[in-house]
């Protein structure tokens, strides 16, 4: 007869082999259908309270758990708080320095030296002084995110709130601007710092004031700061003409005036001369134009009346003599440009996208441009724009074209340029020199300057507080 107990015993084991044959597919093993899983959750537990012990006890030991920091070069960063340090000498302490480029002055490229610890790891170490460059860069881009080209300088008259109607000079960097561009048989005239020019060739070429009725009554004016970006030609005035409407012996044994222009023509091609005191000089088309425009070879020459050329058939010219002066100018040759009109809203740009800067810029017109800023600084380009944290490494050549003629480095950067020192300084920021793109001097100077990023200025004490 089962008793009770039997049947409790029995009932048991039936649920315990359906279990297994559910969870294991064995019915018959002798092992409980959880103990494996129980066992691991119970090591995992166990393992865990020993690691954590085992890091407190160390934490006890030795708090914040920072070590080399005393090693000279290493840049030391707080990380609750961003603050900077370096480890000073004569007495050691540590010193917070005021920005992020003289910190990288004094430790270097060493990227191994740079330490980002916590506040706790440094409470024990004494504070030295305040040292680094004032005003010097906050922030620094790597070296592949460098802004190369191209560099416009650009012009546009706006409608600004402080000053109303104003001549705007922007310089945008890294980003294309776009535009018209100006053809070598077009030019146009502005009027900039009390003079006239003729934007020509993309270059400026000063216009006398008595030429300017003829070529522009009305010439739109621009800021003088733009009129830098733009490389200077010669003046566009007629050839300097010595005694000027002395007579002289003529063609044919007539008689002629210094100063009177002659026109040949040969087939289908005329060439110009100018009467000298010794015989005929060549000249150009424009310089032939230039004549007829200039008030005294009127008067002089032409004895008050208008300056017009006089035809010469070649057979006399052969037999006329030449001068022994030459005053053709070899850059106001060919034909004189179509003068186009300009509105002094239309944003005018000198463009230098050669990252060897070894082409020169050139001009257009009709560039894309960003809204004018609310307020204008007095020194330097009005407004200038840089990709988002964008900063430039450049080379400073005498004149566009003259890349391999590169005499000073710096570092553009938060909205100014700073010299570097020597070529070596962009080591210890993280660059090569052979990264830095010729540009212009005169561009360049469009910028307001910085400190000189230097060393050894970045190991001197500060009076003020950080940047």
């Amino acid at each position: 007869m089962q008793t009770r107990k039997d049947l409790l015993q029995a009932h048991r084991l039936m649920t315990q082999r359906a279990a297994l044959a559910l969870i294991l597919g064995q019915p018959d093993t002798a092992e409980a259908p959880m103990r494996r899983l129980n066992v691991a959750a119970f090591s995992g537990v166990m393992i865990t309270v020993v690691v954590m012990a085992i890091f407190g006890i160390v934490g006890i030991l030795r708090p914040g758990g920072a070590k080399r920091l005393q090693e000279p070069g290493t840049l030391i960063i707080e990380k609750e708080t961003g603050a900077r340090y370096v480890w000073c000498q004569d007495p050691p302490k540590l010193c917070p320095v005021a920005n992020y480029v003289s910190a990288r002055l004094l430790a270097g490229q060493d990227a191994g030296k740079r330490r980002t610890v916590s506040r706790n790891s440094l409470r024990n170490f004494q504070r030295g002084p305040l040292i680094g460059i004032p005003e010097a860069p906050n922030t620094l881009p790597e070296a592949k995110h460098l802004v190369k080209t191209p560099w416009s300088a650009c012009v546009r008259t706006v409608e600004l709130p402080t000053r109303g109607r104003t001549s705007l000079a922007t310089m945008v960097v890294g980003t294309p601007v776009g535009g018209q561009s100006l053809r070598d048989d077009q030019g146009l005239v502005i009027r900039s710092a009390g003079q006239t020019w003729l934007i020509w060739k993309n270059q400026r070429l000063r216009i006398p004031e008595e030429l300017v009725p003829a070529l522009a009554p009305n010439p739109a004016r621009v800021t003088p700061k733009w009129l830098n970006a733009l490389p200077p030609g010669p003046d566009y005035k007629a050839p300097s003409i010595p005694n000027l409407g002395q007579e002289v012996p003529g063609p044919e044994g007539g008689k002629a005036r210094v100063g009177q222009f002659y026109a040949v023509e040969t087939g289908s091609t005329t060439t110009w001369y100018v009467q000298l005191a010794d015989g005929l000089a060549p000249i150009s088309e424009i310089e032939k134009e230039l004549l007829r425009a200039d008030p005294a070879i009127s008067q002089k020459a032409y004895s008050g009346r208008p300056a017009q050329e006089i035809a010469l058939p070649p057979y006399v010219l052969n037999s006329m003599q030449r001068s022994s002066r030459r005053i053709s100018k070899q850059e106001l040759q060919g034909a004189p440009p179509t003068i186009i009109p300009y509105a002094d809203s239309t944003p005018l740009c000198v463009i230098y996208d050669d990252p060897t800067g070894e082409r020169r810029g050139y001009v257009t017109l009709n560039g894309r441009l960003p809204d004018p800023p609310q307020s204008t600084t007095p020194f330097g380009v009005d407004q200038l724009v840089f990709p988002p944290g964008g900063a430039a490494l450049v080379g400073s050549m005498p004149a566009p074209g003259k890349g391999s003629e590169v005499n000073s480095y710096s570092l553009v950067a938060e909205g100014r340029r700073y010299q570097l020192e020597s070529p070596e300084v962009a080591e210890l920021l993280g660059y090569e020199i052979s990264q830095a793109v010729p540009v212009p001097s005169a561009v360049l100077n469009l910028i307001p300057t910085g400190p000189t990023l230097d060393p050894d200025a970045a190991s001197q004490q500060l009076t003020g507080g950080p940047r």
